[in-house]
């Protein structure tokens, strides 16, 4: 038989030991593969999220509302200049107070209530008044508006003696809102309201017999937020009552006190009632309100404001 070459110590002690991971075995491609693997199902450190700033809003101002405007109001005196405007000795009693919300930034700019050429309230009292506001050609386009195919008169009056003709005739101006903060001239953006004390004026003035809201639903709103302990009287004689108008638009904005159309007489009041205050949502006067033409706007006036005012001025 063939026997194997007796081996040393020394080789013996090879054939035992495991072999040994040299650094060339490391840095083989394999290993470098499987490395690359680990190292990419490991998750990617968090990040810092960084702090979101808040936007500031604009910097408003607060603005102030004008003075109310009746027929004894030292702004509603008749004009100096050569006015068409004819007028009593005595100044009415005012039967009717119209109530913007807040004026805009033309309206302040120019000092005048509802100044905004497109504003319908000034050219619908012309309509009903006998009137015309301007000559209405852009300043921009140099074209009339468009409402101007619908006016009825051309007889043109200085802001003064439009003021006049309408306080002359019972009718008095103001606004809901004395002071607020605001972006722009939405009634919508209205922030910090400070209100005008309409009670205490319809009280110096017990002959106000209808409040009509210029601005419709967002006027009636802004008005039941600051008065609606005063919407909520209703049993004492000292007290006045406030009632919504007749048209389906008062009714919406007031829906709680609708009954008190059948509660109150308000056509021929008694002395045994409280004193009762119409509450007239109108179709707004704004521009932005062009969902109506500005033939439904004055015809929706006439009928509701000014009609009931002048039979009350005439009476």
């Amino acid at each position: 038989y063939f026997s194997p070459p007796k081996m040393t110590v020394q080789q013996q002690q090879v054939l035992v030991s495991p072999p040994c991971c040299s650094s060339s075995e490391n840095n083989s491609p394999i290993r470098e593969h499987e490395q690359q693997e680990l190292e990419s199902t490991k998750k990617p450190p968090r990040q810092k999220r960084k702090k979101s700033i808040k936007k500031q809003p604009a910097d408003t101002s607060r603005t102030q509302s004008f003075e109310p405007l009746w027929y004894g109001s030292k702004l509603a005196t008749l004009p100096s200049s050569n006015s068409s405007c004819d007028y009593k000795s005595v100044p009415p009693p005012i039967h009717t107070l119209i109530l913007g919300t807040h004026p805009s930034i033309t309206s302040l700019s120019r000092t005048q209530y509802f100044a905004h050429d497109q504003n319908a309230f000034w050219w619908i009292v012309g309509d009903c008044l006998q009137f015309r506001r301007n000559t209405g050609v852009s300043a921009s386009s140099n074209k009339p508006f468009a409402l101007c195919r619908h006016l009825r008169y051309d007889n043109i009056f200085s802001y003064e003696e439009q003021v006049f003709r309408l306080c002359s005739r019972g009718f008095a101006l103001w606004d809901i809102v004395a002071s607020c903060s605001r972006s722009g001239s939405l009634d919508s953006n209205i922030r910090k309201e400070i209100p005008n004390d309409i009670k205490a004026f319809c009280q110096l003035h017990p002959s106000i017999r209808r409040i009509v809201f210029a601005n419709g639903g967002t006027g009636c709103s802004m008005f039941y937020k600051h008065n609606k302990s005063w919407w909520d009287e209703e049993d004492s004689t000292s007290n006045i009552v406030l009632m919504p108008g007749p048209n389906i638009e008062s009714q919406k904005a007031f829906p709680k006190y609708v009954h008190r159309r059948e509660t109150f007489c308000y056509e021929v009041p008694s002395p045994e009632q409280p004193r009762v205050i119409e509450c007239i949502s109108a179709l707004s006067v704004s521009p932005a309100a062009a969902v109506y033409s500005y033939e439904a706007k004055r015809d929706h006036w006439e009928k509701f404001c000014f009609l009931p005012g002048l039979k009350e001025f005439q009476n």
